[in-house]
Protein backbone atom coordinates (compact mmCIF):
# COMPACT_ATOMS: atom_id res chain seq x y z
CA UNK A 1 0.00 0.00 0.00
CA UNK A 2 1.57 3.29 -1.12
CA UNK A 3 0.44 6.60 0.18
CA UNK A 4 2.07 9.99 -0.20
CA UNK A 5 2.37 11.68 3.17
CA UNK A 6 1.29 15.26 3.79
CA UNK A 7 2.42 17.60 6.56
CA UNK A 8 -1.26 18.06 7.49
CA UNK A 9 -1.55 14.31 8.09
CA UNK A 10 1.53 14.34 10.31
CA UNK A 11 0.03 17.14 12.39
CA UNK A 12 -3.57 15.97 12.41
CA UNK A 13 -2.83 12.35 13.28
CA UNK A 14 0.45 12.83 15.10
CA UNK A 15 -0.95 12.18 18.59
CA UNK A 16 -3.03 9.17 17.55
CA UNK A 17 -0.29 7.53 15.48
CA UNK A 18 2.29 8.15 18.21
CA UNK A 19 0.02 6.47 20.76
CA UNK A 20 -0.68 3.60 18.40
CA UNK A 21 3.01 2.86 17.85
CA UNK A 22 3.17 2.18 21.59
CA UNK A 23 -0.16 0.36 21.81
CA UNK A 24 0.66 -1.90 18.85
CA UNK A 25 3.43 -3.45 20.89
CA UNK A 26 0.78 -4.60 23.38
CA UNK A 27 -1.39 -6.39 20.84
CA UNK A 28 -1.49 -10.08 21.67
CA UNK A 29 0.76 -12.20 19.49
CA UNK A 30 -0.28 -15.50 17.94
CA UNK A 31 2.12 -17.20 20.34
CA UNK A 32 0.18 -15.69 23.24
CA UNK A 33 -3.11 -16.82 21.71
CA UNK A 34 -1.69 -20.34 21.45
CA UNK A 35 -0.64 -20.21 25.11
CA UNK A 36 -4.17 -19.15 26.06
CA UNK A 37 -5.58 -21.98 23.99
CA UNK A 38 -3.28 -24.55 25.61
CA UNK A 39 -3.60 -23.21 29.18
CA UNK A 40 -4.98 -25.98 31.48
CA UNK A 41 -7.32 -23.68 33.43
CA UNK A 42 -8.94 -20.27 33.31
CA UNK A 43 -6.61 -19.08 36.09
CA UNK A 44 -3.63 -20.12 33.95
CA UNK A 45 -5.10 -18.02 31.16
CA UNK A 46 -5.33 -15.04 33.51
CA UNK A 47 -1.66 -15.49 34.42
CA UNK A 48 -0.74 -15.40 30.72
CA UNK A 49 -2.68 -12.12 30.39
CA UNK A 50 -1.49 -10.58 33.67
CA UNK A 51 1.01 -8.25 31.97
CA UNK A 52 -1.24 -7.45 29.01
CA UNK A 53 -3.68 -4.58 28.54
CA UNK A 54 -6.40 -6.87 29.91
CA UNK A 55 -4.64 -8.02 33.08
CA UNK A 56 -6.13 -5.46 35.45
CA UNK A 57 -9.69 -5.77 34.17
CA UNK A 58 -9.57 -9.59 34.37
CA UNK A 59 -7.84 -9.81 37.75
CA UNK A 60 -11.03 -10.55 39.72
CA UNK A 61 -12.92 -12.34 36.94
CA UNK A 62 -14.22 -15.80 37.87
CA UNK A 63 -17.32 -16.35 35.71
CA UNK A 64 -18.32 -15.85 32.05
CA UNK A 65 -20.30 -12.80 33.16
CA UNK A 66 -17.15 -11.38 34.78
CA UNK A 67 -15.21 -11.94 31.55
CA UNK A 68 -17.91 -10.19 29.54
CA UNK A 69 -17.83 -7.23 31.93
CA UNK A 70 -14.01 -7.01 31.84
CA UNK A 71 -13.81 -7.11 28.05
CA UNK A 72 -16.70 -4.65 27.77
CA UNK A 73 -14.68 -2.34 30.01
CA UNK A 74 -11.67 -2.65 27.69
CA UNK A 75 -13.85 -2.05 24.64
CA UNK A 76 -15.48 0.98 26.25
CA UNK A 77 -12.03 2.42 26.89
CA UNK A 78 -11.08 1.81 23.26
CA UNK A 79 -14.21 3.49 21.87
CA UNK A 80 -15.03 5.95 24.60
CA UNK A 81 -11.51 7.19 25.19
CA UNK A 82 -9.17 6.48 22.32
CA UNK A 83 -11.57 6.77 19.38
CA UNK A 84 -12.92 10.09 20.63
CA UNK A 85 -9.37 11.47 21.07
CA UNK A 86 -7.78 10.11 17.89
CA UNK A 87 -8.71 13.28 15.96
CA UNK A 88 -10.27 11.20 13.19
CA UNK A 89 -12.73 12.92 10.83
CA UNK A 90 -16.37 12.60 11.89
CA UNK A 91 -17.16 10.13 9.11
CA UNK A 92 -14.36 7.80 10.31
CA UNK A 93 -15.77 7.80 13.84
CA UNK A 94 -19.26 7.29 12.40
CA UNK A 95 -18.05 4.19 10.52
CA UNK A 96 -17.16 2.51 13.82
CA UNK A 97 -20.12 3.82 15.78
CA UNK A 98 -22.66 2.97 13.07
CA UNK A 99 -21.55 -0.66 13.08
CA UNK A 100 -22.47 -0.77 16.78
CA UNK A 101 -25.84 0.81 15.98
CA UNK A 102 -26.55 -1.88 13.38
CA UNK A 103 -25.49 -4.60 15.86
CA UNK A 104 -27.90 -3.04 18.36
CA UNK A 105 -30.62 -3.10 15.71
CA UNK A 106 -30.06 -6.84 15.34
CA UNK A 107 -30.39 -7.26 19.11
CA UNK A 108 -33.60 -5.21 19.21
CA UNK A 109 -35.14 -7.08 16.26
CA UNK A 110 -34.20 -10.47 17.73
CA UNK A 111 -35.72 -9.48 21.05
CA UNK A 112 -38.96 -8.53 19.29
CA UNK A 113 -39.00 -11.78 17.34
CA UNK A 114 -38.42 -13.82 20.51
CA UNK A 115 -40.57 -11.67 22.79
CA UNK A 116 -37.77 -10.98 25.28
CA UNK A 117 -36.20 -7.74 26.61
CA UNK A 118 -33.25 -6.37 24.62
CA UNK A 119 -31.59 -4.67 27.60
CA UNK A 120 -28.86 -7.26 28.21
CA UNK A 121 -27.94 -7.43 24.51
CA UNK A 122 -27.77 -3.66 23.98
CA UNK A 123 -24.35 -2.06 23.48
CA UNK A 124 -24.20 1.47 24.91
CA UNK A 125 -21.18 2.50 22.80
CA UNK A 126 -23.13 3.33 19.66
CA UNK A 127 -24.51 6.67 18.51
CA UNK A 128 -28.11 5.71 19.33
CA UNK A 129 -29.57 4.96 22.76
CA UNK A 130 -31.97 2.15 23.63
CA UNK A 131 -34.78 4.74 23.78
CA UNK A 132 -34.05 5.76 20.18
CA UNK A 133 -34.98 2.27 19.00
CA UNK A 134 -38.45 2.45 20.57
CA UNK A 135 -39.81 4.58 17.72
CA UNK A 136 -38.96 3.15 14.30
CA UNK A 137 -40.06 6.30 12.46
CA UNK A 138 -37.49 8.43 14.31
CA UNK A 139 -34.49 6.22 13.49
CA UNK A 140 -31.85 7.43 11.00
CA UNK A 141 -32.74 6.44 7.44
CA UNK A 142 -30.48 3.39 6.86
CA UNK A 143 -31.32 1.84 10.23
CA UNK A 144 -35.04 2.63 9.89
CA UNK A 145 -35.13 1.05 6.42
CA UNK A 146 -33.58 -2.17 7.76
CA UNK A 147 -36.05 -2.30 10.64
CA UNK A 148 -38.98 -1.75 8.28
CA UNK A 149 -37.69 -4.49 5.97
CA UNK A 150 -37.90 -6.94 8.86
CA UNK A 151 -40.92 -5.82 10.89
CA UNK A 152 -42.74 -3.23 8.85
CA UNK A 153 -43.24 0.47 9.54
CA UNK A 154 -44.93 -0.17 12.88
CA UNK A 155 -41.88 -1.91 14.27
CA UNK A 156 -44.05 -4.83 15.32
CA UNK A 157 -43.37 -8.39 14.21
CA UNK A 158 -45.19 -9.29 10.99
CA UNK A 159 -45.90 -12.64 9.41
CA UNK A 160 -43.05 -12.16 6.93
CA UNK A 161 -40.47 -11.66 9.68
CA UNK A 162 -38.14 -14.56 10.27
CA UNK A 163 -35.33 -14.74 12.80
CA UNK A 164 -33.00 -16.03 10.08
CA UNK A 165 -33.78 -12.97 7.91
CA UNK A 166 -32.61 -10.43 10.47
CA UNK A 167 -28.84 -10.73 10.08
CA UNK A 168 -28.66 -10.64 6.25
CA UNK A 169 -31.18 -7.77 5.99
CA UNK A 170 -29.36 -5.67 8.59
CA UNK A 171 -25.94 -6.57 7.15
CA UNK A 172 -26.98 -5.23 3.73
CA UNK A 173 -27.94 -1.89 5.29
CA UNK A 174 -24.78 -1.88 7.42
CA UNK A 175 -22.44 -2.43 4.46
CA UNK A 176 -24.29 0.14 2.36
CA UNK A 177 -23.85 2.74 5.10
CA UNK A 178 -20.17 1.87 5.43
CA UNK A 179 -19.69 2.41 1.69
CA UNK A 180 -21.52 5.76 1.91
CA UNK A 181 -19.36 6.99 4.79
CA UNK A 182 -16.23 5.79 3.01
CA UNK A 183 -17.16 7.88 -0.03
CA UNK A 184 -17.84 10.91 2.17
CA UNK A 185 -14.39 10.49 3.75
CA UNK A 186 -12.66 10.96 0.37
CA UNK A 187 -9.89 8.77 1.76
CA UNK A 188 -8.61 6.08 -0.59
CA UNK A 189 -7.65 3.70 2.20
CA UNK A 190 -11.09 3.81 3.80
CA UNK A 191 -12.84 3.48 0.42
CA UNK A 192 -10.70 0.46 -0.45
CA UNK A 193 -11.30 -1.06 2.99
CA UNK A 194 -15.07 -0.67 2.62
CA UNK A 195 -14.89 -2.12 -0.89
CA UNK A 196 -12.94 -5.16 0.32
CA UNK A 197 -15.40 -5.78 3.16
CA UNK A 198 -18.32 -5.54 0.73
CA UNK A 199 -16.72 -8.04 -1.65
CA UNK A 200 -16.00 -10.51 1.14
CA UNK A 201 -19.51 -10.05 2.52
CA UNK A 202 -21.14 -10.49 -0.90
CA UNK A 203 -19.23 -13.68 -1.65
CA UNK A 204 -20.13 -15.04 1.79
CA UNK A 205 -23.81 -14.30 1.14
CA UNK A 206 -23.71 -16.01 -2.27
CA UNK A 207 -21.87 -19.02 -0.91
CA UNK A 208 -24.41 -19.59 1.84
CA UNK A 209 -27.30 -18.99 -0.56
CA UNK A 210 -25.85 -21.55 -3.00
CA UNK A 211 -25.42 -24.14 -0.27
CA UNK A 212 -29.06 -23.59 0.76
CA UNK A 213 -30.11 -23.81 -2.90
CA UNK A 214 -31.93 -20.47 -2.67
CA UNK A 215 -33.24 -18.82 -5.86
CA UNK A 216 -31.09 -16.08 -7.35
CA UNK A 217 -33.72 -13.46 -6.42
CA UNK A 218 -33.26 -14.30 -2.73
CA UNK A 219 -29.50 -13.89 -3.04
CA UNK A 220 -29.77 -10.65 -5.01
CA UNK A 221 -31.63 -8.74 -2.30
CA UNK A 222 -28.79 -9.48 0.15
CA UNK A 223 -25.98 -8.11 -2.03
CA UNK A 224 -24.46 -4.64 -1.75
CA UNK A 225 -22.95 -2.45 -4.47
CA UNK A 226 -19.60 -0.83 -3.77
CA UNK A 227 -17.14 -3.70 -4.08
CA UNK A 228 -14.59 -4.35 -6.83
CA UNK A 229 -16.76 -7.18 -8.13
CA UNK A 230 -19.99 -5.77 -9.60
CA UNK A 231 -23.16 -7.33 -8.18
CA UNK A 232 -24.35 -8.23 -11.70
CA UNK A 233 -21.15 -10.17 -12.31
CA UNK A 234 -21.57 -12.04 -9.03
CA UNK A 235 -25.16 -12.93 -9.94
CA UNK A 236 -23.98 -14.26 -13.29
CA UNK A 237 -21.66 -16.68 -11.47
CA UNK A 238 -24.45 -17.79 -9.15
CA UNK A 239 -25.92 -20.13 -11.75
CA UNK A 240 -22.61 -21.93 -12.35
CA UNK A 241 -21.78 -25.27 -10.72
CA UNK A 242 -20.41 -24.63 -7.24
CA UNK A 243 -16.79 -25.45 -8.13
CA UNK A 244 -16.92 -23.23 -11.22
CA UNK A 245 -18.47 -20.47 -9.10
CA UNK A 246 -15.56 -20.70 -6.63
CA UNK A 247 -12.92 -20.69 -9.37
CA UNK A 248 -14.49 -17.71 -11.13
CA UNK A 249 -14.70 -15.63 -7.93
CA UNK A 250 -11.09 -16.40 -6.91
CA UNK A 251 -9.70 -15.60 -10.35
CA UNK A 252 -9.88 -11.82 -9.91
CA UNK A 253 -9.26 -9.20 -7.21
CA UNK A 254 -9.82 -8.92 -4.36
CA UNK A 255 -10.06 -12.72 -3.91
CA UNK A 256 -7.39 -13.64 -6.46
CA UNK A 257 -5.01 -16.31 -5.16
CA UNK A 258 -7.52 -17.58 -2.61
CA UNK A 259 -7.97 -21.36 -2.46
CA UNK A 260 -11.08 -22.11 -4.55
CA UNK A 261 -11.60 -25.41 -2.72
CA UNK A 262 -11.72 -23.57 0.61
CA UNK A 263 -14.29 -21.14 -0.77
CA UNK A 264 -16.81 -23.98 -1.01
CA UNK A 265 -16.62 -24.54 2.76
CA UNK A 266 -18.19 -21.57 4.64
CA UNK A 267 -16.03 -22.03 7.75
CA UNK A 268 -12.81 -22.24 5.74
CA UNK A 269 -13.87 -19.23 3.71
CA UNK A 270 -14.47 -17.25 6.92
CA UNK A 271 -10.85 -17.94 7.91
CA UNK A 272 -9.52 -16.92 4.48
CA UNK A 273 -11.68 -13.79 4.48
CA UNK A 274 -10.30 -12.79 7.89
CA UNK A 275 -6.78 -13.39 6.62
CA UNK A 276 -7.34 -11.27 3.48
CA UNK A 277 -8.71 -8.43 5.61
CA UNK A 278 -5.80 -8.87 8.04
CA UNK A 279 -3.29 -8.53 5.18
CA UNK A 280 -4.86 -5.24 4.17
CA UNK A 281 -4.79 -3.91 7.73
CA UNK A 282 -1.18 -5.01 8.18
CA UNK A 283 -0.22 -2.93 5.15
CA UNK A 284 -2.18 0.00 6.63
CA UNK A 285 -0.17 -0.21 9.85
CA UNK A 286 3.02 0.52 7.90
CA UNK A 287 1.80 3.93 6.71
CA UNK A 288 3.86 6.59 8.50
CA UNK A 289 1.22 9.29 9.02
CA UNK A 290 -2.50 9.41 8.45
CA UNK A 291 -5.70 7.63 9.44
CA UNK A 292 -4.57 4.22 8.11
CA UNK A 293 -2.67 2.96 11.18
CA UNK A 294 -5.37 4.40 13.47
CA UNK A 295 -8.24 2.59 11.74
CA UNK A 296 -6.17 -0.61 11.40
CA UNK A 297 -5.36 -0.63 15.11
CA UNK A 298 -8.98 -0.08 16.14
CA UNK A 299 -10.15 -2.96 13.95
CA UNK A 300 -7.40 -5.27 15.15
CA UNK A 301 -8.20 -4.55 18.79
CA UNK A 302 -11.84 -5.41 18.16
CA UNK A 303 -10.83 -8.73 16.57
CA UNK A 304 -8.47 -9.41 19.45
CA UNK A 305 -11.20 -8.89 22.04
CA UNK A 306 -13.56 -11.16 20.11
CA UNK A 307 -10.90 -13.91 20.11
CA UNK A 308 -10.22 -13.40 23.82
CA UNK A 309 -13.90 -13.69 24.65
CA UNK A 310 -13.98 -17.02 22.80
CA UNK A 311 -10.88 -18.35 24.57
CA UNK A 312 -11.73 -17.27 28.10
CA UNK A 313 -15.44 -18.07 28.14
CA UNK A 314 -14.74 -21.25 26.21
CA UNK A 315 -12.33 -22.39 28.92
CA UNK A 316 -14.82 -21.56 31.67
CA UNK A 317 -17.53 -23.43 29.76
CA UNK A 318 -15.40 -26.55 29.40
CA UNK A 319 -14.87 -26.38 25.63
CA UNK A 320 -12.00 -28.42 24.23
CA UNK A 321 -9.01 -26.74 22.59
CA UNK A 322 -10.15 -28.06 19.19
CA UNK A 323 -13.64 -26.62 19.68
CA UNK A 324 -12.23 -23.21 20.61
CA UNK A 325 -9.74 -23.27 17.74
CA UNK A 326 -12.55 -23.88 15.26
CA UNK A 327 -14.33 -20.76 16.56
CA UNK A 328 -11.28 -18.50 16.38
CA UNK A 329 -11.30 -18.39 12.59
CA UNK A 330 -8.18 -16.52 11.44
CA UNK A 331 -6.71 -15.66 14.85
CA UNK A 332 -4.45 -18.74 15.03
CA UNK A 333 -3.76 -19.49 11.36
Amino acid sequence: MKRRGHISDAIRYGYAVGRIRVLETRLLSRATMERLLDAPTFHDQKRVLSESAYGGALERAETPEDVDAALDESRAELFGYFLERANLPDEFVAMFKSQIDFANLKAVLRSKALGIPADEMFDELGQLTAADFEDVASLPEPIKNAAVAVFGASGEQSDVADLADIDPIVDVASYAEMVRLAEVSRNRFVRDLASLMVDLGNVKVLLRARLKDLPVTSAERMLVEGGQIPVRQLLDTYRLPLRDFAERVTSRPPLSGMDAEALIDPERFDVLADERLGEYLMAARRVAAGPEPVVAYLMERQSEMTALRTLLIGKLSGLTADAMRSRLRGALT
